[in-house]
């Protein structure tokens, strides 16, 4: 009897152990099921993380700027296209096409009408002439000119018109007179145009000059005008 009593009590407690050994098993494996699980989502979460800042951060964003910064304050915005070529090619080309100051000359005389301005010497009808003004000429000159014809003051312009024997138009010189610009020849400037306008040239050792300024021909030939004023018409 005391025998069977002792079995029975071994075998609830080998029943009862056997259950504790199964819960322990059972919460041993829940809890490194978790912890795997854990560190699973933890290792996920932070490789996600790793990858979102290297691949948003990093290459995309970063890189993005870089580019940005390469291609739109670089090469193409401030290099070539706005300040490069084009501005300094513009204005370079602006400047080769400048008038000069012989091309100015001609057009203000022609918008000014010289020949309505008053006749100098020949009241306005052709006149012999002599080289190197051709076979017959017409003169004008400007109201400064007119103003005081025997001194004529600074800023006084006289324009003759030079003709062939048969009265065609074959070259227009001009007479301007600037203060201080060529004290030896009473401050005149010469200038010699063809018909269409264009300055008149001369072959020189140099190559061809214009026909303009201190021209040598010029000074030489009216340096032999009555009273120093290098102007024949009111001799």
């Amino acid at each position: 009897m005391k025998t069977q009593k002792l079995l029975g009590i071994l075998a609830v407690c080998a029943a009862v152990g056997v259950m504790v050994g199964a819960g322990w098993i059972a919460t041993a494996q829940a809890q490194s099921g978790s912890q795997a699980s854990s560190a699973q989502q933890g290792s996920s979460t932070q490789g996600s993380a790793t990858k979102q800042g290297s691949t948003t951060q990093g290459s995309t964003t970063q890189g993005s700027a870089t580019k940005q910064g390469s291609t739109t304050q670089g090469f193409t915005t401030q290099g070539s296209a706005t300040q490069g070529s084009a501005t300094q090619g513009s204005a370079t080309k602006q400047s080769s096409n400048e008038k000069s100051f012989e091309q100015k000359m001609w057009s203000f005389i022609k918008s000014t009408r010289y020949d309505q301005w008053a006749p100098a010497g020949d009241n306005g009808d052709f006149r012999k002439s002599d080289r190197p003004h051709g076979a017959m000429v017409k003169t004008y000159m400007n109201r400064v000119a007119a103003g005081n014809s025997a001194e004529l003051p600074h800023g006084s312009i006289i324009v003759k018109e030079n003709y062939s024997p048969e009265k065609k138009l074959m070259a227009v010189t001009m007479m301007y007179r600037s203060k201080g610009y060529n004290p030896d020849a009473n401050d005149w400037y010469w200038i010699k145009y063809n018909a269409d306008g264009t300055t008149a040239m001369m072959d020189t050792a140099k190559g061809k000059m214009a026909i303009a300024g201190k021209a040598k021909g010029c000074m030489e030939c009216h340096s032999g005008a009555d009273g120093d004023d290098y102007a024949f018409f009111n001799d």
